[in-house]
């Protein structure tokens, strides 16, 4: 991932402030844009309207999805495979990596994600440029 590029993130969330900390430790990185959205619904939609420039990467919290994080991924794999995604959940890594299987998840996050995991999902996401 080059340095002069802008890492823009959506936060998939109906509950931004309980993942406050998370986010502001994100907006805190130098070249990170980050946005946030209500639903899935809303999340597709953003990407089907910026298919020039989509999101580097979208976080689904479980909250935020009906149908459970991982349907989600599911679809967002669908709309556009160059966004990559994470998952706020409260399932172990290993229960995570099982269900998650084949959606080429950048990360698994706790519920909720802490300041720090905001670090490690940045150096999840350069790992894989």
């Amino acid at each position: 991932m080059g340095t002069d590029r802008i890492i823009s993130i959506v936060v998939t969330t109906g509950r931004p402030e309980a993942l406050s900390p998370f986010c502001d430790a994100l907006t805190a990185i130098p070249k990170v844009s980050l946005g946030l959205c209500a639903s899935l619904e809303e999340t597709l939609e953003l990407i089907r309207t910026r298919p020039q420039n989509p999101p580097s990467l979208v976080v689904i919290d479980h909250r935020a999805v009906a149908d459970g994080p991982f349907n989600a991924a599911a679809r967002l794999l669908a709309c556009d495979a160059r966004v990559g995604s994470a998952v706020v959940t409260p399932l172990s890594e290993e229960e995570a990596h099982d269900q998650g299987e084949g959606l080429g998840l950048v990360a698994v996050l706790p519920d909720p994600p802490a300041a720090a995991d905001a670090a490690r999902l940045l150096a999840a996401l350069a790992a894989l440029a």
